[in-house]
């Protein structure tokens, strides 16, 4: 098995913490922006894991 990328969770880390934080003060956009790059950063991650 794969060693996972700490970037990848780490980034992951921090996005998934700004989610909880970033709504209240900025527009849709931004917020579906960093669901996207959680999301990139998750199956990103599980890739690097499978394959």
């Amino acid at each position: 098995m794969k060693q996972l990328n700490p970037l990848s969770i780490i980034l992951f880390v921090v996005v998934f913490g700004a989610l909880a934080v970033v709504p209240q003060f900025t527009n849709d956009y931004i917020v579906s922006l960093l669901i996207g790059l959680l999301m990139y950063a998750n199956l990103a991650t599980a890739w690097g894991v499978f394959c």
